[in-house]
């Protein structure tokens, strides 16, 4: 396991017991061989993200479970330092800002507050080299006159992005922020709405998957009552690693807040009830890198 790879610690302490295949008796029994013990609930709780290493002899015990798991010297206790405590965060390209987002807004003439989003229901399908994605919303006019909405994504850089819109809109301009990043369609609604008034909202985008790694997220404002994700993944490619994520702010990394079935080996789901501001979605991890993967069935024969 590269340091540079950089996992949270119960990511990669997960992954190095997957690979050795002991359990967590028998790894509790080697610590406390070795006179660093610590208890099988604990050790669970290590690798859940419960609860994370913290005094110097919980460190001592770190370092012998390398051992232990024949992983290189300082592997887990690097991944310690940038995900101390239980914050379970996980690296994140930077969000898109508010101001931008606004600005290209408003190069179309409308503004966030025409439209409240109060239902978002959402759902990807992860290809071997694709990502489509499936959105119906209903919206609620904030003033009278507002007759179409804009939606603003933030795809991998230089990535192609195309937009098809739903039965109930017809789609308008296309626009990208070069500055940002942003890619920008406008959806032209059948009528203007009079204020207070709800209007069904779907669209549709498909776009290039550039790596293994990626995630499926959607910017909450204040006034969404339901938020509904499904995410399908390839039977021949479902990722081994899949977790819902959260973060407040475009400038702070996703935090893990649950790992993720896949029922059937293929679908992740979440819904939400009146969720918090910020950006929540799920999150995917292909697993280790070939190389890693090498290293470590070696090391397990």
């Amino acid at each position: 396991m590269r340091q540079d790879d950089q996992l949270p610690f119960d990511v990669a302490l997960r992954r190095a017991v997957d690979a050795r295949r002991l359990s967590l008796d028998r790894i509790a029994k080697r610590l406390r061989v070795a006179a660093t013990p610590v208890s099988t609930a604990t050790l669970s709780n290590w690798q859940r993200g419960k609860s994370t290493p913290k005094s110097s002899a919980s460190w001592r015990a770190v370092a012998q479970l390398e051992t232990v798991l024949e992983l290189p010297a300082g592997a887990l206790v690097a991944s310690l330092t940038p995900y101390a405590g239980v914050s379970r965060q996980v690296p994140t390209r930077k969000g898109s800002n508010a101001r931008s987002m606004e600005q290209l807004r408003a190069s179309f003439g409308t503004a966030s507050d025409d439209l409240v989003i109060v239902r978002h229901d959402e759902y990807a399908v992860v290809g071997p080299r694709e990502l489509r994605r499936e959105v119906r919303m209903t919206a609620r006019a904030e003033r009278t006159g507002v007759d179409r909405t804009v939606v603003i994504l933030h795809p991998d850089v230089d990535t192609h992005v195309d937009f098809n819109a739903g039965s109930a809109c017809r789609l308008g301009a296309i626009r990208r922020r070069d500055q940002s990043g942003l890619v920008a369609a406008e959806l032209i609604f059948g009528a203007s709405l009079i204020r207070g008034e709800f209007y069904p909202v779907s669209y549709w985008t498909s776009s290039p998957l550039t790596e293994a790694t990626g995630y499926v997220v959607k910017l909450v404002q204040s006034g969404l009552a339901s938020y509904s994700l499904t995410v399908e993944f390839d039977a021949t490619a479902a990722p081994p690693y899949v977790y819902q994520v959260w973060r407040a702010t475009a400038d702070t990394p996703h935090k893990r807040l649950a790992d993720l079935r896949l029922v059937g080996g293929r679908y992740a789901h979440i819904w939400l009830h009146n969720p918090p501001p910020g950006t929540h979605g799920i999150r995917w991890d292909p697993g280790p890198t070939a190389e890693t993967a090498e290293r470590m069935h070696q090391a397990s024969t």
